[in-house]
């Protein structure tokens, strides 16, 4: 379990477009649930989560008429990797001035054990307005890499009028929330600080999915990152 407190269980629906309304499941439970798929141990003050990476849920994208990977918009078939990432049991604020850019390519990992992206490429364009992405909001890189830059709605429940369940956790050890905050109000970048998350009252500190860019995480982390889950050392030019 990654922080002890916080969090709620995930509950996986077949459905591309997820499913709202009510649901049963503990708004603070002591931990947030894996995916079956996904394979965690410890190893020192770090629980190790290891996956395929290959999601658990439909990829099909309706309106543009494709069933899965490869398509007509994206060539690149879903690939099977072998994924260890390392993340922190207990979160740790950065000092101050030292904080670390969020890289190009995986940035956290959502609870099926496919990765967030950065949605920003080596220019800083948002990626998500260019590529197409299925019903999921996931999509494949050349090397077949399934990944999400935004919200992976498909990988879990949101109750009608309640706080989003974690989703995934980022490289710093911090949790992911869904879009939605206390009473189901929805979430955007304004309402976040500048590394995309705030404290709440039993909760702590938590980064939101939100509609608006950057989608997951701000330009830079909260928390001491363990840079070892990086593909890549380069980050996006910050705007």
């Amino acid at each position: 379990p990654l922080m002890s407190g916080m969090g709620a269980a995930i509950a996986v629906t077949e459905e591309c477009d997820g499913v709202s309304g009510s649901v049963s499941h503990a708004a603070l439970a002591p931990y947030a649930v894996w995916n079956s798929g996904v394979t965690t141990g410890t190893s020192g003050s770090f629980t190790t989560v290891s996956s395929d990476g290959v999601p658990d849920h439909c990829t099909s994208n309706v309106l543009r008429g494709w069933t899965g990977f490869p398509n007509s918009d994206n060539s690149n078939a879903i690939a099977s990797q072998s994924y260890t990432w390392a993340i922190p049991n207990t979160p740790a604020v950065e000092e101050s001035g030292n904080h670390t850019r969020v890289p190009l390519g995986p940035i956290g990992v959502a609870l099926n054990g496919s990765p967030f992206y950065n949605v920003y490429d080596t220019n800083g364009n948002d990626s998500s307005i260019t590529e197409y992405s299925d019903d999921c909001n996931g999509h494949t890189q050349d090397q077949g890499k399934y990944h999400y830059h935004k919200n992976p709605k498909c990988t879990y429940i949101q109750a009608s009028g309640e706080h989003s369940p974690i989703v995934g956790y980022a490289f710093d050890g911090y949790p992911i929330y869904g879009p939605r905050d206390d009473d189901g109000v929805l979430v955007t970048t304004n309402d976040l600080d500048q590394y995309h998350g705030h404290e709440q009252v039993n909760r702590g500190y938590h980064y939101h999915i939100t509609e608006d860019a950057p989608y997951v995480l701000g330009a830079y982390y909260k928390g001491v990152v363990h840079t070892g889950n990086f593909d890549a050392l380069t980050s996006p030019p910050v705007s």
